[in-house]
């Protein structure tokens, strides 16, 4: 009900008057027609041969179902009004969409179809047509002739029909015939016209999709894969073992499939374990030949260097380096829906010799992969987006691999191809390169020059612990950082960091300041950007000079002025911090209020357990009768009280913990003897600042 209710709300109403053609036998036609009220004759070559009256909606007659399921390309015969007449046109795209909506009710076109074909088959033809007639003939009609007239007149003189038995599939041969009967009941037929999706990448793939006849395209992204031809499993015997759909399977003619539930596959295959065993033998012998193909394409070293010569971005590339590549490439065989797992130590590289992958960013399909190709690129290089990214094949896949290691010891050797895949790695990150460039020091200058800036910036690929600028240092470029992380290093101490979407060296760039007032100094793998004098002057010259150029500079001295003021305040910080012995490495983490006072009161923890070395400070004011024996407030410094208890002698004068710097100042503390109430106590001495128990 549901697809005849969207059905009748996409067919068009036509009314004819008597002697208006509905169509013409001859001419291309891509539409049906349903006669609903009135009354036509069918005329083929001049002749009248039959008048078709329709009084009730009931007893409509539906004409050209052959040219809207796109196996004619044009009618026989043509159809005339005789009288007023109410018809309502079915067009390929709204039978299209109903067949998309309602895949199992096409079933009634299939069975109006094969009927037709039936009726016709049983006719017997002696006549023949001549020469020029029979090559005007396309496949489709062809197929649809009677089964002596195909006999007749096509070239092979092959019998084109309806496949309904499962063992005419390749994939099926040789298996038990009664559990392919079963199969065969079970099938659900369908009938899809041209262009019509089968599979949509990233469905649910339940059902198993046997290609009856007909032809169809196959696609991921756009990429136009080898198109598949009837009798055929859709996906190749890979597809029973697949959850997702991987490739968008397309009908390019009108095709007839039947689709078996994966359920009850399963089903059959426990009622026949023989039938089990077989199917399964036969699937390992496909894998058995593609492992054979595979060890005979990919394990021999000259037959690995052709293909790596094939991959586009070894296409210019040595053949001595070609020759290395392949000696340290392990090649792999990959199954459907297999993803792609790096080792976080010594990830690797892949070189898609054969087959097709998916590119899966944050759970979304956003890319595909192909022959010739290479992934894995930003894994090697330690390059981190912060985007959650799987590659998974959607068929068997022939790849080879090189670890990190590997990989740039012979970029060690070959600077022109380790340039060639650092271009290919600027590449992928390019994207982001428009988003890094709103920094603080730019903002003003305009849209249109700012574009220009993202063309002028070099790229620049860093290791770990490389050094960039060096304090002091005679310079005019500014870097931004892409990807990565780097170290600011001001007198040798770490002040500051740098991370993606910052910057350093504005004031040298725009001629604020000559030398750079502090060493950058890379953490991680980094994808920088970097700009010179030189480059950001060819935006204002020649010509007048542009006002916002005057508030960039005016702006770069200013940041300048902030951050040498900053990094001499955090320098004279750590260098205080670091003689009292907080940390031997000066990190941004000591920056941390949490962590200062944790070491502070370990140091605390140390004094009263008398685990703190005594090799220490020379300014404890503390003696050994600092503490009164009554509580009274008393103004001493918070070590000597959590150092003693009442009523035993006092240890000696223990060192501090750390050498305070005169800012510092000590805090007033009550010492609470047990049995006293705290309320009391606090209400006396309304002036302290804390209070410890004597427990």
């Amino acid at each position: 009900v549901d697809f005849v209710e969207m059905l009748e709300g996409k067919v068009r109403p036509l009314d004819l008057a008597p002697g208006d053609v509905l169509f013409e036998g001859g001419k291309p036609s891509a539409d049906a027609y349903i006669l609903c009220d009135g009354a036509v004759e069918i005329v083929k070559d001049g002749i009248k041969h039959i008048n078709i009256e329709v009084t009730n909606i009931a007893d409509a007659v539906l004409f050209g179902e052959f040219n809207v399921l796109g196996l004619w390309r044009s009618p026989k015969a043509t159809v005339r009004a005789t009288k007023y007449s109410v018809v309502k046109i079915i067009t390929t795209a709204a039978l299209r969409q109903c067949f998309a909506a309602f895949p199992d009710e096409s079933l009634i076109f299939r069975e109006l179809v094969e009927r037709r074909i039936e009726k016709d088959a049983s006719k017997d033809i002696s006549w023949t047509l001549g020469e020029e007639l029979r090559e005007e003939l396309s496949r489709e009609e062809v197929s649809l002739l009677p089964r002596n007239y195909v006999r007749l007149f096509t070239k092979d003189y092959d019998q084109i029909h309806l496949p309904r038995d499962l063992g005419e599939i390749s994939e099926f041969q040789d298996l038990p015939p009664k559990p392919l009967e079963e199969l065969a009941a079970l099938m659900k037929l369908r009938l899809y016209v041209p262009q019509q999706v089968i599979l949509q990448q990233g469905e649910d793939l339940f059902e198993i999709m046997i290609l009856q006849r007909g032809t169809c395209s196959a696609e991921v992204f756009g990429a136009d894969l080898q198109p598949m031809e009837g009798p055929s499993i859709v996906g190749g015997i890979a597809s029973m073992i697949t959850k997702k759909v991987f490739t968008t399977i397309i009908a390019e003619e009108t095709c007839f499939v039947g689709a078996i539930s994966k359920h009850r596959f399963a089903t059959i295959m426990d009622k026949y374990p023989e039938f089990r065993r077989e199917l399964l033998l036969q699937t390992n012998i496909s894998f058995k030949r593609l492992c054979d193909d595979f060890h005979e394409q990919m394990l021999k070293a000259s037959a690995l260097r052709s293909h790596l010569a094939k991959v586009e971005i070894l296409s210019e590339a040595s053949s001595d380096f070609v020759a290395q590549l392949a000696q340290q490439m392990a090649p792999c065989l990959l199954l459907p829906g297999q993803s792609l797992v790096q080792e976080p130590e010594n990830p690797k590289l892949y070189f898609i010799i054969e087959g097709h992958l998916h590119v899966m960013k944050n759970g979304y399909l956003v890319a595909a992969l192909s022959s010739k190709s290479i992934t894995g690129i930003l894994d090697v290089y330690g390059i981190d987006t912060g985007d959650n990214v799987q590659v998974k094949t959607d068929e068997i896949c022939k790849v080879g691999t090189v670890s990190r290691k590997a990989l740039f010891g012979l970029f060690e050797k070959f600077e022109a191809e380790r340039a060639k895949f650092e271009q290919h790695l600027h590449h992928l990150l390019d994207d982001q390169v428009g988003h890094r460039l709103k920094l603080p020091i730019l903002s003003g200058m305009p849209s249109q020059f700012l574009q220009r800036v993202s063309l002028l910036l070099e790229r620049r690929v860093l290791h770990p612990y490389t050094v960039l600028f060096e304090e002091g240092e005679v310079g005019s470029t500014m870097v931004v950082f892409n990807v990565g992380k780097a170290d600011i290093l001001f007198r040798g101490l770490q002040v500051s960091m740098l991370w993606a979407g910052k910057s350093f060296g504005g004031a040298q760039m725009m001629g604020v300041q000559r030398q750079y007032h502090a060493t950058i100094k890379t953490k991680t793998m980094s994808h920088i950007l970097l700009l010179t004098q030189q480059r950001f002057s060819s935006l204002t010259s020649p010509g007048p000079k542009r006002p916002w150029v005057a508030t960039l500079k005016q702006r770069a001295k200013t940041a300048y002025q902030q951050e040498l003021k900053l990094f001499r305040q955090k320098h004279a910080q750590f260098r205080v911090l670091g003689q009292s012995g907080v940390t031997s490495e000066m990190t941004s983490a000591i920056y941390s209020k949490m962590l200062l006072l944790q070491q502070i009161l370990k140091s605390w923890h140390q004094i009263c357990n008398g685990t703190l070395s005594e090799a220490g400070s020379h300014r404890s004011s503390v003696s050994k009768d600092a503490l009164p024996a009554a509580p009274e407030v008393v103004d001493v410094p918070v070590i000597a009280v959590a150092a003693e208890a009442p009523g035993k002698k006092a240890p000696p004068a223990p060192p501090y913990p750390l050498l305070f710097s005169r800012a510092l100042r000590p805090i007033r503390v009550v010492l609470v003897p047990s049995g006293k109430d705290p309320k009391k106590v606090k209400d006396r001495n309304r002036r302290a600042q804390a209070y410890v128990t004597e427990d």
